[in-house]
């Protein structure tokens, strides 16, 4: 990933595309693979491997190459509210 994102950033910026792909390498809609943070971490790593030009099956490989170590570092980590009573992330305002 040339910028870092959250596992969450990299979630909102999926398109159609990529959901259908997800599905047919994974057998899974994204949202079910939620359900497993470390499958769809690699879901995730998959896209972006696709979208550096990656063919699937190279794309794949390369989500399931990764170590958990390396996969966690892959992402940025989630930024914490200074004040928890005033987010100003979006994920902070949702809640």
């Amino acid at each position: 990933m040339t910028d870092k994102k959250t596992a969450n950033e990299a979630f909102e910026l999926l398109t159609g595309w990529d959901e259908i792909a997800i599905k047919k390498t994974w057998g899974a809609e994204i949202t079910d693979l939620r359900e497993s943070p470390f499958t769809f971490m690699r879901a995730l790593v998959f896209v972006d491997a696709r979208r550096n030009g990656a063919k699937d099956p190279e794309a794949k490989e390369a989500a399931l190459t990764l170590t958990v170590r390396e996969l966690s570092d892959y992402f940025a980590d989630d930024e914490d509210e200074p004040m928890p009573d005033e987010p100003t992330t979006e994920p902070g305002k949702g809640a």
